[in-house]
């Protein structure tokens, strides 16, 4: 066993694995402010980041396996690192609890008998983590301002033999929905970040009086959709709330916009919408 690796205990009760140690997740990024983990005993605890990691699980036994661990929280205050039964089935495996402790089958058959805690019977795997990419959308869109295709063929053309790397190339090309060449040729003109700016409304929807309309925002760099619940469709108001969306993003650094595409629906083709694209040197296809 890796001298490296670190004691983690299964937990059928928590909703995330948890770690204290952010170091032990190559891939992290920073948890929504106010982000929390309620306790058994009624109290919460901060969680700071959330991050990603390929890992080796190794058992009683000589018993070893490797697992993707897909979303993993950050929370300082904890002194024990927590596996979920709740995540790790929701990946395929298979967890079976006996009056030895546990037994972990992965989802190829691959089995880990966990360890036992002596003092409280606790069932637990070392577990050591890769330090690897593991890729995401967003950051590999920030890092390298490219789009996601270019990450998906890294993975597939990097060590997928390495273990763990099938399965991370396999999630991507799910996570992708199985792209056909048209997608692929788009996703690699490497578009700049707002750029190209795609919106449409949709509606009207029942269950709610007060908002029966929807504006969609879709920006072609970051694949990121925003959906804005509308009173009406009335023109002044859609443009009131895109002439928002815009400059909240241009605020948080994201740019100001190129170009943007619609269906030219009349909710669209209106003076206040050419006026605001004119005046801010906007194309509109």
């Amino acid at each position: 066993m890796p001298r490296k690796a670190v004691k983690w205990i299964l937990d059928s009760g928590a909703t995330h694995h948890m770690t204290s140690q952010p170091d032990l997740l190559p891939v992290r990024v920073c948890a929504p402010d106010g982000a929390v983990v309620h306790i058994a005993d009624g109290t919460t605890a901060e969680v700071t980041r959330r991050g990603a990691c390929v890992a080796w699980l190794f058992g009683d036994g000589g018993s070893e396996a490797t697992a993707l661990l897909r979303t993993v929280l950050v929370v300082p205050s904890f002194t024990n690192n927590l596996l979920s039964v709740q995540r790790l089935t929701e990946d395929g495996w298979v967890i079976k609890f006996t009056s030895l402790g546990a037994e972990l089958i992965r989802p190829t058959g691959d089995k880990v008998q966990t360890f036992t805690e002596p003092a409280t019977g606790a069932p637990y795997v070392m577990l050591m983590s890769e330090h690897s990419r593991v890729i995401d959308i967003k950051g590999v869109s920030r890092r390298i301002g490219r789009g996601p295709v270019k990450a998906t063929a890294r993975v597939a053309t990097e060590g997928v033999k390495r273990p763990g790397w099938a399965e991370l190339a396999d999630f991507w090309h799910k996570r992708l929905g199985h792209m056909g060449l048209t997608s692929l040729l788009t996703l690699s003109k490497d578009p700049a970040k707002m750029d190209d700016i795609h919106f449409d409304l949709a509606g009207p929807f029942e269950g709610n009086k007060d908002y029966k309309y929807a504006m969609q925002i879709l920006d072609e760099w970051s694949r990121m959709i925003w959906t804005h619940p509308l009173p009406n469709k009335e023109a002044s108001t859609v443009v009131t709330v895109f002439e928002a969306w815009a400059r909240l993003l241009e605020n948080l650094g994201h740019g100001t916009i190129k170009r943007l595409h619609c269906d030219h629906g009349g909710e669209f083709e209106n003076h206040l919408f050419e006026e605001w694209a004119r005046k801010n040197g906007i194309a509109w296809n």
